[in-house]
């Protein structure tokens, strides 16, 4: 009798915990991105499906604008005093498109700068949120 409880215990405590390990990390490897435009870059995806992003070959964070489907430089906002990452309307072009053309414009003097220290506390804000919800629910 003791046995089957215990197994009966076992079960809920594993079905209570199976919704809050849902989240999937991202594919580890180097991922080539189109851009609207036809040209491509290669980069690494990061995060999970509760907070994402895509980190060039030289560092850079980029995200796809929802809008233009366009890929672009991510900056940080701040939005009801908690953190997001979103497109900075400036549009990634890859560093080696950059010395082929020599396209040094304006607005690579205005590349957003993030620290990876930032991207994960957002990411860990994001999953705590998530948890929160679940748990409340």
């Amino acid at each position: 009798m003791a046995f089957k409880l215990n197994i009966l215990f076992t079960l809920i405590i594993y079905s209570f915990f199976l919704n809050l390990i849902y989240a999937v990390p991202a594919y580890p490897g180097k991922i080539i991105f189109k851009q609207t435009d036809g040209s491509t870059f290669i980069g690494k995806l990061k995060g999970d499906e509760w907070f994402n992003w895509i980190e060039s070959e030289n560092g850079h964070i980029v995200l796809r604008d929802r809008n233009t489907y366009e890929f672009q430089y991510a900056q940080i906002n701040i939005i009801n005093g908690s953190k997001r990452l979103e497109p900075s309307g400036i549009k990634f072009t890859s560093e080696r498109r950059q010395e082929k053309t020599n396209e040094l414009s304006s607005a690579s003097q205005r590349i957003p700068i993030i620290k990876k220290s930032s991207l994960y506390e957002m990411w860990d804000e994001a999953r705590n949120k998530i948890y929160r919800e679940k748990t409340n629910n």
